[in-house]
Parts: structure tokens; sequence; C-alpha cells
């Protein structure tokens, strides 16, 4: 089986609490992740160390 040479996901935000009892989702971004080149990008910018880490945060969050 073939696996892709680039793996993309999206970055959102659930909001809760609006009027009616309405939930809405909010695009924060796009991650690219090129298993040639080992980089990681978010929005067509690559990420350095320091913002990996508050991405890894960020993930961590959204799976609770």
């Amino acid at each position: 089986m073939a696996l892709p040479e680039v793996y993309t996901f999206s970055i959102g935000r659930e909001i809760v609490g609006l009027p009616g009892n309405t939930k809405a989702d909010l695009a924060v971004g796009t991650v690219l992740y090129d298993t040639i080149t080992q980089r990681l990008t978010f929005n067509g910018q690559p990420l350095s160390a320091p913002l990996e880490d508050e991405l890894a945060v960020l993930c961590r969050e959204r799976r609770k």
C-alpha cells in the first residue's frame, strides 16, 4: 500500500453558546506535513520549534 508523501489536516475550533443553542465550527488553518522533507507548515508558513510546541498543545486540547 502506497502512503501519501504529504499529509494535510485542518485545525478548527468549535464555538458553543451561540443564540438558540447553536454551534459553529471556526476554521483556524491547515497543517501540512511533508514526509520527504519532514517539514510542517501552518497556512503555508514553516513551523519552528516554538510553534510546533503550541500546535501540540492545541492538538492535545482538541482530543479532550
